[in-house]
């Protein structure tokens, strides 16, 4: 049975050779009677729908935000540099902080003076970080003392009074006989460096502390970053020949 008897009912359906008429809704009939499904559409109406509006349909959605790492660095003055001449500060771990010297060899000299001392010890800044060294057992934790962050103040005054600490005798008892041996005889240089009497005598009373197990690699050489986040490696070296230190305090 076919859905188009004559001229008279193709007009009465609004169809007229497949082609729709004017005023009608668009649907087309073949002569068989199947009735095609429309075609899918690949573009956004223009008339608003409870699924899209025309404000989602002509501004595309923002990709989604995702957080970025930013890996820590660690302040010029305190940075790992291979060789001395590199290096902006000569500093001997075992001396207190006032003993650092500018390195005059650098070639980026500086005058570590207060405002450099306040600076951030890395970038972004932390509230603390842990540092440790090869051949020293113990790990330096170093805080903020008055900053919000860890300044580079912090930093060497940290790493000095941590290797000034005293070695108590379960720590010695429990280091291996070429570590003893090693250690005996930095702990006799470092008392020879005094100069004087006095200080050889405090030197000598106070016994062996953190710094006699770098031996003679006691030059600060760095700051490089740690496997984990927070976590500091510090590089040391020995120092050159003809530089002379003394013990200090």
């Amino acid at each position: 049975m076919s859905y188009y008897h004559s001229s008279t009912s193709q007009r009465a359906f609004g169809v007229l050779n497949n082609h729709p008429a004017p005023g009608r809704h668009s649907r087309r009939y073949t002569t068989d009677g199947y009735e095609p499904k429309p075609r899918p559409t690949y573009y956004q109406s223009s008339s608003p729908s409870y699924a899209s509006s025309s404000k989602t349909s002509s501004t595309p959605s923002p990709p989604p935000r995702r957080h970025t790492y930013v890996p820590q660095t660690v302040d010029p003055i305190l940075a790992y540099h291979s060789h001395p001449s590199n290096s902006l500060i000569e500093y001997d771990v075992s001396l207190p902080p006032s003993q650092i010297r500018v390195s005059s060899r650098s070639q980026h000299p500086i005058t570590l003076n207060s405002r450099d001392r306040a600076l951030p010890a890395t970038t972004p800044p932390c509230a603390s970080m842990t540092v440790t060294c090869q051949g020293l057992p113990w790990p330096v934790d170093i805080h903020a003392s008055s900053a919000s962050y860890v300044t580079v103040g912090d930093v060497l005054q940290g790493i000095h009074r941590a290797l000034r600490s005293h070695v108590s005798a379960k720590e010695w008892n429990e280091s291996s006989p070429n570590t003893q041996e090693r250690v005996r005889e930095a702990y006799y240089r470092r008392c020879k460096r005094t100069q004087n009497h006095k200080e050889w005598e405090d030197e000598n009373r106070n016994g062996l502390r953190r710094i006699d197990w770098l031996g003679k690699t006691r030059m600060f050489a760095g700051l490089k970053a740690g496997r984990r986040d927070g976590e500091w490696v510090l590089c040391v070296r020995a120092p050159e020949k003809g530089v002379k230190f003394w013990a200090g305090q």
